[in-house]
């Protein structure tokens, strides 16, 4: 008689755990919809509680994790020090100091080609519109336009490689979002699949307890 006491008092306790396991937040709407905020007190999880379409899909109360984005940029950073973001990433910043560099030589001589264009004309177009259409006193600015020419040439390596390393920077920090929240979701199935054989087991105890009591 005392174990089967036992056993309801562990039962009950262990369906009041998951009762109170989600704190779920008033609904939020946006046009079709409906957004809450949910915590999982046992993890200290924040998720987003879905019904209707949310960043192009379509969730029917699905939990989406909420990422701290500390916890992004640090899960980021450590990507970025793997194969393969470390190698195309050391071999971008390489090319793009070097050019850089190479850039700030011609720097004073871009500039003056700057104001000189602005002297003649309400505003800069691209390099190649530049050279089309040309300054009007391009004998006495020889030196200039060719400075400019040159920090030109290392512009256009400076420019793809730049954009090259925030592009990296940008899908480290998606990988990294995309695994943490795939971890998040696999610890809540983890700790769900846990309380739920616990919860058989003891279940399974308070039968055997009552047929054993019975016969």
């Amino acid at each position: 008689m005392q174990k089967k006491k036992i056993l309801i008092f562990i039962l009950i306790i262990l369906f009041a755990f998951y009762y109170f396991r989600y704190d779920q937040g008033p609904v939020q709407t946006s046009g079709n919809t409906k957004f809450y905020l949910v915590k999982d007190r046992w993890l200290n999880q924040n998720y987003l509680k879905v019904y209707g379409t949310y960043e192009e899909k379509i969730y029917a109360g699905d939990l989406i994790p909420q990422i701290n984005q500390d916890k992004i940029n640090n899960r980021k950073y450590v990507l970025l020090k793997e194969f393969p973001y470390k190698e195309e990433l050391a071999r971008a910043i390489a090319i793009r100091e070097d050019a850089r560099s190479k850039r700030a030589i011609y720097k004073d001589g871009h500039t003056k080609y700057q104001n000189l264009w602005l002297e003649e004309n309400s505003y800069v177009p691209p390099w190649d519109r530049q050279q089309k259409q040309g300054l009007t006193n391009t004998d006495a600015n020889t030196k200039i336009i060719e400075e400019e020419g040159l920090w030109q040439e290392q512009n256009k390596i400076f420019t793809p490689n730049d954009k090259k390393i925030k592009s990296l920077y940008a899908k480290a920090a998606i990988e990294a979002k995309n695994k943490i929240s795939r971890q998040a979701n696999s610890n809540r199935k983890i700790v769900t699949i846990i309380w739920a054989v616990f919860t058989v087991i003891t279940m399974g105890l308070l039968l055997k307890n009552y047929q054993s009591t019975k016969g």
